[in-house]
């Protein structure tokens, strides 16, 4: 996981994204992934932190529902894509 580029990690947010909302290992990587990055900024360090919760409302929407819930889904894809808007200016910058 080290080595990442900030660009990998924000094209891996965005196809995380588009796909299916019971990826949940491909979310739960990213949370891992990023984390590192947060002291980047307060607005990234914010973003990651609005991104994991919203990762862990979608998994907890499976445990009360039965099944994930698309408003979960559209909070954790909307926080995903917010994170991944702050990480594309690092460009090259790899996370430790």
């Amino acid at each position: 996981m080290t080595g990442l580029t900030a660009t990998r990690l924000a094209d891996e947010l965005e196809r995380a994204a588009a796909g299916a909302r019971d990826n949940t290992g491909l979310l739960s990587w990213l949370d891992e992934a990023t984390l590192p990055l947060r002291g980047r900024s307060a607005e990234i360090g914010a973003a990651q932190r609005a991104f994991s919760q919203a990762r862990w409302a979608h998994i907890d929407s499976y445990k009360t529902r039965g099944d994930y819930s698309p408003e979960a889904w559209d909070k954790a894809v909307a926080a995903a894509r917010r994170l991944a808007a702050l990480l594309r200016p690092l460009s090259h910058v790899q996370a430790p």
